[in-house]
Order: structure tokens, then C-alpha cells, then sequence
């Protein structure tokens, strides 16, 4: 199907009878105008359109003949050079981490993905409106009860608690991740490790070319989460039909294709170091069942997230890889002959990954639930703004000006150190006391949900100060989290801080009481008794 066939069969004849397409358009002896332009023409000269206005043979006598010549023309010019392939990634290339250093780099920054991680699906989960805030919704017509149940389940009646619950529960796991990572690090005599996640710079900062950021839940941000989440194996290599596999080159910048490829780099770093571990056997921290999901539980009953020695530390990365991909645990070096491992279908489906799925088909399903009761596209999260901050001048990030919502985001700001600074102190006293049975951090739970919560569920209801959006928590810290060396110091050091915390909150107006009276609390909980 050549265009000298095409010209000559049909062209031509128009070319030479009538002048207008060469004197005014352009001339269909122009092969490069044709190629261009033939689906135009084709709708132009299609015989189904001699009705309408746009139809340009002027004697309207294009024959069937011609016209599925001239069809089959503009399919040929749509025929690609090569067809792009999706095949099995090979395997990857490994950084062979050798160096304490090196391993300590990577862990260092899985650190920091998992607390970037878990930070974005809290926002996410913040920009969902609480059951009651929905049912008022309803009450008001602006939602219907299929919509409220999708987004915040049933209330508590049972255990359907809605994509908004779902968020928090992953958000949760994240943070089980996060101290995993945290427990090897300080298995090999390292302090445990905060970083401080800026979502201005933290895509140009991470090993791998993952897109974080604060976003409202929808169907981009859950997109988002699907990739970031996507099993190894599910990462192919593209080609074009016909052309030799791509050779892997090492991009310096983003040596990582996937989360799976840093934690399996990881893994063999531990493996290839020797000498790595410097804790004590039965000292590397930990609590039996702390937010543990129940596959986890089911399987391996005794598990308390300690690492004290190689195995450990590498079923501590497994646990990782099941709960965020849907890999296949391993049995422990040191489980009883009834724990077993389980299938790669049954955990798969409980992951972070099949959970995004889920939480993608439900915003694509059932029109009905789509669409508010008016017509309009219906979206269960509020309209807060992409990557808030209190700060300026960072194009990436939007500036929140309104007055009480930046009031409100500094209280969240010094409750999410808070958390952190509990955290960090804890394991800077005593890393491998109990979890559960640590002040610290029982108090650094109660910061996440008596005082983050509640701040962040009232910024998503205020005004951003640009029309049309509400703010949202930033996460930003205004300095960095770090153990205190005498105990008794920091503890004086906690307690003032969340009398101060205390007394913001109880004169903010727009702040539930509850809030003060929980920093208060532990300010009390935290100070020396007088003499």
C-alpha cells in the first residue's frame, strides 16, 4: 500500500479537476502533507460522511472502491516501526555492598523510604473525611450511603471500616517497617536513625525513582502507591519489537529500579559483612504482636521484631517484603516444626500492593457510587493542597497563608517531633526494652493518635488561604530528633516541651480539648517529682 498507488488511484483525479486543496490547503501530491494528514483526509472523504458539512469530494462520487483504497492507506501509515515489549526483568546488577559503611548507607536510607512512605498514606488517610463528617454528608444529600460506606465503612458496627481505615492500618505497618529497619541499624551498634523528610527535595534524594509527596486519595495518588508498592517481578524491561534486550546501565542517581532491589541489596550486604552484629543474643529490642498483622501472627506466633544476629535481621527484611509486596516468609532458623511459611497467593492478596489495588477499583467501580447525587464526579477526600508548607520560595511545595491553618499546622509540626523525639529517646536509653511497655513509647503512640490525628483531621476543614483548597498536615520538623544522653535531663526536656505543646492547644480555639489534655498528660507523666 504505497502512496504512489493512493495518489494515482484517487488523488489525481481531484488534483487535477479542482484547485482548491493545492491553492488553498495544500497540494495531495505532497507525500509528506498526506502521511501526515491521512486520517484527516479520510474522515474528509469518508462515504458514511456525506451529510455532514466537512465532507470535500465537491462531486460527492467517491467510489466504495477508492474510499477502502484510500482506508486501507491511512491503516498502513498507522502500522508502528516496532512494537514497545514489556519482557521478565533479567537479574539485577548488585551494588556488592562490602563495607559496614555501605550497608549502613542502605539502611539509612530505607529508613527514610519507609517514613516517607508511611507519611504520604497518613496524608491520604487525613484527606478522607471521619465517618461522622461523612454521615453528616449524607444527612445532607451531598454523599449517599454506598459512598460513605466505601470511603469510611460503617462506624464501628463491624469490622468494615472503609478505605480511610485501610490507609491508616498500612500506615501503620509502615511504621512496624521503619523501626524493622531502625532494629538492624541498631543491632550493628549504630543510633537508632531519624531522618528528616523534606518533600521538596526527597525524589532527587532517594536511591530509588519513586514519586513521593502529600496528596489528596485519589485516583492518581492510589496509582502512585501501586508502584510504589509493586512486587519485584512485576518490574519488566521494555523494547521495541525486533531490537536486542536494553543494556542495563547504572544510573548513579537512582541505582534502583524498585524497593525490592534496595532490600534485596540489603540483604546481601548482610550477608557478604562480616562482623556486623554487636548486640548482645536476646538484647535487640522488640514486642511480641506490636501491630502485627495476623498472617504474620498466624505463622509465627513468637515473633517479637528483635534483631540480634544474622537470621534475624533477615527475617526482619522478609517481614518487610510480605507485608509491602506480598513475599513469601521464610521459616525462621529457629521456629518450631508448626510454623510454616505461606503461599505466595494467600499472602500476596493481604499486601500493601493487592491493598491498593482494591482501594483503585473501588474509586473506578460502580458508577453509582462515582457520581454524587447531583451528577458531579464524586471524590471521597477533601480538596487539600499538594505538598503543604509553612515555608516559601519551594515551587513544589504550596505555601498555606491562612492564618488559623498555619496555627493549627505548627501544633501538628512540634507533635509529629514529639513522637519522633520519644521514639529516638527510647531507643537511645534502652533498645531492647519492651515496646509496649515503654513510656516512651506508649507516649509516642498517643502523640500519633490523640494529638497528630485530631490536629490533622481539623487542617484538612480549614481554608489553605488559595480558593478552593484546605490545608494538611506538612510533617515538617524545625529541628532534628535526637536521644538525650541523661536520661533524667531529657525527661525534665519532654515535659516542658509538651507543657508548652499543652497550653498552645488549649488556647487555639479551633483545637479539640482533648488535645491539650493529652500533651498535658504525659507532661505530668514526664516530670521529676518535687522534693
Amino acid at each position: 500500500m504505497t502512496f504512489d498507488l493512493v495518489y494515482r488511484e484517487v488523488f489525481a483525479y481531484y488534483e487535477h479537476l479542482y484547485s482548491f486543496m493545492k491553492a488553498e490547503v495544500f497540494s495531495l501530491a505532497d507525500r509528506c502533507k498526506v502521511e501526515t494528514y491521512a486520517k484527516l483526509i479520510w474522515q474528509m472523504c469518508d462515504p458514511r460522511n456525506k451529510a455532514k458539512t466537512y465532507y470535500m469530494p465537491p462531486t460527492r462520487d467517491l467510489s466504495e472502491p477508492k474510499a477502502r483504497l484510500l482506508l486501507a492507506f491511512l491503516r498502513a501509515r498507522q502500522k508502528p516501526d516496532g512494537v514497545l515489549l514489556t519482557q521478565p526483568a533479567a537479574v539485577p546488577r548488585r551494588r556488592e555492598t562490602t563495607t559496614r559503611g555501605g550497608l549502613l548507607s542502605l539502611l539509612r536510607d530505607a529508613a527514610a523510604i519507609e517514613l516517607a512512605v508511611m507519611l504520604q498514606y497518613l496524608y491520604a488517610a487525613y484527606s478522607v473525611p471521619t465517618h461522622g463528617a461523612g454521615l453528616a454528608y449524607v444527612r445532607r444529600g451531598l454523599w449517599t450511603p454506598a459512598q460513605l460506606r466505601l470511603a469510611c465503612g460503617d462506624g464501628g458496627e463491624t469490622l468494615d471500616e472503609g478505605v480511610r481505615s485501610m490507609l491508616l492500618g498500612i500506615a501503620r505497618e509502615e511504621m512496624i517497617h521503619f523501626l524493622l529497619v531502625n532494629n538492624i541499624i541498631t543491632a550493628l551498634g549504630e543510633p537508632f536513625h531519624v531522618p528528616r523528610v523534606d518533600f521538596g527535595t526527597v525524589n532527587r534524594e532517594l536511591p530509588v525513582p519513586l514519586d513521593f509527596c502529600l496528596e489528596r486519595l485519589g485516583p492518581g495518588s492510589v496509582d502512585r502507591f501501586i508502584q510504589i508498592e509493586r512486587p519485584e517481578d512485576l518490574v519488566g524491561e521494555v523494547r521495541r519489537e525486533g531490537t536486542p534486550a536494553p543494556v542495563a546501565v547504572r544510573d548513579d542517581r537512582h541505582p534502583y529500579a524498585s524497593l525490592s532491589e534496595l532490600y534485596a541489596d540489603i540483604r546481601e550486604g548482610l550477608q557478604r559483612v562480616p562482623d556486623l552484629f554487636l548486640v548482645d543474643r536476646g538484647r535487640g529490642g522488640g514486642e511480641h504482636h506490636l501491630f502485627l498483622r495476623e498472617s504474620v501472627n498466624r505463622h509465627h506466633p513468637d515473633y517479637q521484631l528483635e534483631v540480634d544476629d544474622l537470621p534475624s535481621a533477615l527475617f526482619a527484611i522478609d517481614v518487610i517484603a510480605e507485608q509491602g509486596e506480598g513475599g513469601v516468609l521464610a521459616p525462621r532458623p529457629d521456629a518450631g516444626a508448626g510454623v510454616r511459611a505461606g503461599s505466595r497467593e494467600g499472602v500476596r492478596e493481604h499486601s500493601h500492593y493487592a491493598s491498593f489495588l482494591r482501594i483503585s477499583d473501588l474509586l473506578h467501580g460502580d458508577p453509582a457510587v462515582r457520581s454524587r447525587p447531583g451528577g458531579e464526579r464524586w471524590n471521597p477526600a477533601y480538596p487539600v493542597v499538594r505538598n503543604p508548607t509553612l515555608g516559601h520560595g519551594n515551587p513544589v511545595m504550596e505555601t498555606v497563608t491562612d492564618p488559623d491553618a498555619r496555627s493549627v499546622m505548627e501544633l501538628f509540626n512540634q507533635s509529629y517531633f514529639m513522637a519522633l523525639q520519644l521514639m529516638a529517646q527510647h531507643f537511645g536509653e534502652r533498645p531492647d526494652a519492651s515496646l509496649r511497655r515503654s513510656d516512651l513509647m506508649n507516649a509516642a503512640i498517643d502523640m500519633m493518635t490523640g494529638l497528630m490525628r485530631p490536629l490533622a483531621e481539623l487542617l484538612v476543614t480549614l481554608p489553605s488561604g488559595r480558593r478552593g483548597t484546605t490545608a494538611g498536615p506538612s510533617f515538617e520538623l524545625a529541628e532534628q530528633p535526637a536521644p538525650v544522653a541523661r536520661p533524667d535531663v531529657a525527661r525534665r526536656g519532654i515535659a516542658l516541651r509538651l507543657d508548652h505543646l499543652a497550653a498552645a492547644c488549649a488556647k487555639h480555639p479551633l483545637v479539640p480539648a482533648r488535645v491539650g489534655e493529652m500533651s498535658a498528660f504525659w507532661a505530668d507523666h514526664f516530670r521529676p517529682p518535687r522534693h
